[in-house]
């Protein structure tokens, strides 16, 4: 059920059904929902996404042959209903205390055990690709839904990954701070208030309770000036993910940072920032909500696409040819939302260095590999 439906919309009643026991015998076993949430971590969920960790931790770290790549991609970026419902429980877990009280430490204990959880938060520049191959995975589940329209072949995006490191000297760039507001295109206040609301509400409490009478009264506004701007919630969230996307990927930013692994980091690190907190879980959270609704999944997927139009119509001509453009943009898109998932159980990422993992990148691609 919550494979279908999503985690918001599990019900006691509605396992009860499925399950073929009467709701009686559901809650002589489990007293409320977040308790049977927290059971299928442990039981089912919390083993399968262990197992994918380790197994993208250790990939680089062990001969790599086709046999072996064919078969990593095979099982990392094929997620099972497990892996599926473990990452969701990780995105959702600050708000479900049942959650909040056994992920982090469980996750971090795991990272610990594979060596990326250091006590002072430091790692060697070969075990930061090994990272970044995780927070791939991660997003790449993240994401799955929408795979052949925004993934697209996973092999070369492992390759450019799979060579050493070299170690980088002198101080790792200076992050930038990842602004918690997003970027209003109207000069209408009071509708710039609603979506500002609407981005608090979704991001403490997800989408699903993100309803429009909550969010008028986070904006302190009456139910008839809510309903004059938006007809009906769905037409809000759609508003506020089209924002949400234009400000996550400013064109001219994205543009900067390319070819100057510096600035590149740079980016990449400012949106593991605290101060990006409030945007990182409004994006994850209409995420998983656009794994179940197809309205949400649509404007997702039409926004992105129509920023990679962008870059590279805009990106120099002559630096990188088409299809590595589009590569370079669809690895970022991948370990960005991987890495804000470890950023919820691991706030020492805040300061991870992306240069190494970004010259190893730009290396194997100039190189035509």
């Amino acid at each position: 059920m919550a494979a279908d439906t999503g985690l918001d919309s599990l019900t006691m009643s509605g396992v009860a059904r499925l399950s073929g026991f009467t709701s009686g015998a559901m809650y002589s076993r489990y007293e409320y929902r977040e308790e049977l949430i927290a059971d299928m971590w442990v039981r089912r969920c919390a083993p399968a996404l262990r197992d994918l960790i380790v197994e993208a931790a250790t990939y680089r770290r062990q001969p790599i042959s086709s046999e072996r790549r064919t078969a990593f991609i095979a099982s990392c970026w094929s997620p099972t209903v497990e892996v599926k419902l473990a990452v969701e429980m990780c995105l959702i877990a600050h708000r479900v205390p049942e959650l909040s009280e056994i992920i982090p430490g469980e996750v971090l204990s795991w990272l610990d055990e594979v060596g990326l959880a250091p006590a002072d938060g430091v790692l060697s520049a070969d075990r930061s690709i090994d990272l970044v191959m995780v927070a791939g995975v991660l997003g790449y589940v993240v994401l799955h839904p929408f795979a052949r329209e925004l993934v697209g072949d996973v092999e070369r995006a492992v390759r450019v990954t799979e060579g050493p490191a070299l170690e980088q000297v002198g101080p790792a760039p200076a992050p930038m701070a990842a602004s918690q507001r997003l970027a209003f295109e109207r000069e209408d206040t009071i509708r710039n208030d609603l979506l500002a609301a609407a981005q608090i509400v979704v991001a403490r409490s997800g989408v699903k309770r993100a309803t429009l009478s909550r969010i008028g009264r986070v904006a302190r506004l009456a139910s008839a000036t809510v309903y004059g701007h938006y007809a009906d919630r769905d037409e809000l969230i759609a508003d506020i993910l089209r924002i949400a996307q234009v400000s996550n990927n400013d064109t001219d930013t994205r543009l900067d940072s390319f070819g100057d692994p510096m600035a590149m980091a740079a980016a990449m690190s400012g949106w593991l920032q605290p101060e990006a907190m409030v945007r990182r879980r409004l994006n994850q959270e209409t995420l998983i909500a656009a794994w179940h609704d197809p309205a949400i999944a649509a404007v997702f997927v039409e926004e992105e696409q129509r920023s990679m139009q962008r870059v590279a119509q805009m990106f120099p001509e002559g630096l990188l040819d088409a299809e590595t453009i589009l590569l370079v943009q669809r690895l970022s898109l991948l370990s960005i939302n991987g890495s804000a998932i470890l950023a919820e159980v691991m706030p020492s990422i805040a300061a991870f260095d992306w240069r190494p993992v970004i010259d190893l990148m730009v290396r194997t691609l100039l190189s035509g590999e």
